[in-house]
C-alpha cells in the first residue's frame, strides 16, 4: 500500500529528468502487488548523497528492477534483476542522446547491460566510501532496451532538497 505520493514540480514530459512521483511505500514491496515509484525512504541499506557529492565517469554502479529483460519479452521477470554498469560523463552521454541530456540527469551503461521498460523509478546505486549511495533513479533510455546506448537516470544530487522536503512533510 502507498502512504503518500508527491509530484516533482519540474516534471513535464516523458523525457524529464525529474521523477513524476515519489511514493512512500509501506508494507510489502512485492512488485506484483505494488508498482509505485519507491521513495528514498525505502532504501534502508542505501544512503542519500549530499547535493555536492561527485560520482565520476567510469564509476561502476548497480541498478535493479522488475522490468523486461529483453525488448521482445512479453512478460516481466519473477525475480528482481540486477546489472552492474559504469557511469558516463554528460558529455559522453550527449554523443548518444544529444542535448536532451541536462545537468539534472546522469547516464550509465552502454556496456552490454541496460535498464528496460518497467524499470522506471528504480535505483542506480554506487559505492562511496564503502557505503551504497543512491545516485540515480531510472528515467528513460533506448526504446528497444539497447545495451549499446546508456540509460538515463534522474540525478539524485539535484533532487536531494526536494526529497528532504517531502520526507519532512510526511
Amino acid at each position: 500500500r502507498a502512504c503518500g505520493s508527491s509530484q516533482h514540480q519540474g516534471w513535464n514530459t516523458p523525457h524529464s529528468s525529474n521523477p513524476s512521483r515519489c511514493t512512500d511505500n509501506a508494507g510489502s514491496l512485492n512488485p506484483r502487488h505494488h508498482r509505485g515509484t519507491p521513495c528514498l525512504t525505502v532504501f534502508e541499506l542505501t544512503t542519500v548523497p549530499g547535493a555536492s557529492d561527485d560520482f565520476p565517469a567510469g564509476t561502476l554502479c548497480v541498478t535493479t528492477g522488475w522490468g523486461l529483460t529483453k525488448y521482445t519479452d512479453a512478460n516481466t521477470p519473477d525475480r528482481l534483476q540486477q546489472a552492474a554498469l559504469p557511469l558516463l560523463s554528460n558529455a559522453a552521454c550527449r554523443r548518444y542522446w544529444g542535448f536532451r541530456i541536462t545537468k539534472s540527469m546522469i547516464c550509465a551503461g552502454a556496456s552490454g547491460v541496460s535498464s528496460c521498460m518497467g524499470d522506471s523509478g528504480g535505483p542506480l546505486v554506487c559505492q562511496k566510501d564503502g557505503v551504497w549511495t543512491l545516485v540515480g533513479i531510472v528515467s528513460w533510455g533506448s526504446s528497444t532496451c539497447s545495451t549499446s546506448s546508456p540509460g538515463v537516470y534522474a540525478r539524485v544530487t539535484q533532487l536531494v532538497s526536494w526529497v528532504h522536503q517531502i520526507v519532512a512533510a510526511n
